[in-house]
């Protein structure tokens, strides 16, 4: 049996059904910018809720999929050295 939750969207309560879901394929873009920098952007699926009893015209059922950004700088010019690592003892490595 489905466990329907209020969500709340423009001041107004929608009934809806949390969907679970598996990623089948994660895909970054890339790209580049102004200052020289190259990075890779993807956005990553958090949660999945379908509207209770409600279609579209065509009959399609309806999903406000949550989402979360994840970047990745693949290189930049305006790198500087890594700051050093402190070990499990305290000291610098």
């Amino acid at each position: 049996m489905e466990t329907i939750k209020k969500l709340t969207v423009l001041g107004k309560d929608i009934d809806v059904v949390e969907v679970s879901f598996e990623p089948k394929a994660e895909f970054f873009n890339e790209y580049q910018l102004g200052d020289g920098s190259v990075i890779k952007v993807k956005s990553v699926v958090t949660s999945v809720m379908r509207v209770h009893d409600q279609f579209t015209p065509d009959g399609s059922p309806i999903y406000f999929v949550f989402t979360s950004p994840a970047t990745r700088v693949v290189s930049s010019p305006l790198g500087r050295p890594p700051s050093a690592a402190v070990t499990g003892d305290g000291t610098l490595q």
